[in-house]
């Protein structure tokens, strides 16, 4: 995606890939952004926290899981859910 089409879209997108000696930022993380990305474009940049973090839970790399998380920068909100407890869903205040 170029730089002038960013900033059309009220959404942020933060995956983690290795950069150290990977020019084209290719990788299983990549793959991720490409599908969490797709998704929100589809939806105009608006999906549920539930559905965000289903999303997040669907594009784990399997033998990496640790957790899941969602900012709400309006609600000054993060809500995770962590490996081996994916039924539970933790909110918590950022101030």
């Amino acid at each position: 995606m170029d730089m002038e089409k960013i900033g059309q879209f009220n959404y942020q997108i933060a995956t983690n890939m290795l950069l150290y000696d990977n020019a084209g930022h290719l990788g299983y993380s990549s793959e991720r952004f490409k599908a969490f990305e797709k998704v929100l474009h589809e939806k105009n940049g608006i999906i549920s926290i539930e559905d965000a973090l289903k999303l997040l839970i669907e594009q784990t790399v399997p033998g990496e899981e640790q957790w899941s998380s969602v900012y709400d920068l309006t609600d000054k909100t993060m809500t995770v859910k962590f490996y081996g407890d994916y039924e539970n869903t933790y909110t918590y205040k950022l101030y």
